[in-house]
């Protein structure tokens, strides 16, 4: 529990996690559409001069559509990286959480309250 981070994008960009190491990634993507520009929810790394998108959901133009789903990934973040959770419009949420499994070296982050 109080390791746990929570997130939630909506028409925005939210910075997930921005120090070195792994970090696991759990979210729902909610999205609809209907709009002139078309919805997008993603998962976005930079490394402060290039951005890539390593996960997203798009509904183009006109497409009436609902979708949902649920992700659970792991990332490794150097100095200097970021990954954040994009959607460009309000009909487009990216809600959920981050937990650091262990910091740049690799050495492993108990989660608070751990040992028993």
């Amino acid at each position: 529990f109080g390791s746990q981070t929570a997130f939630e994008a909506n028409n925005s960009t939210v910075v997930v996690a921005n120090s070195p190491g792994f970090y696991r990634i759990f979210a729902g993507i909610t999205k609809s559409s209907s709009t002139a520009g078309g919805v997008e929810c993603n998962f976005t790394m930079t490394d402060g001069s290039t951005t890539k998108t390593i996960y997203g959901l798009e509904t183009p133009a006109f497409i009436n559509a609902v979708d949902s789903l649920t992700v659970d990934f792991v990332v490794f973040l150097r100095a200097g990286d970021s990954i954040s959770a994009t959607t460009n419009n309000a009909d487009a949420f990216i809600k959920g959480s981050v937990r650091q499994l262990a910091d740049g070296s690799g050495t492993l982050v108990q989660p608070n309250g751990f040992p028993l």
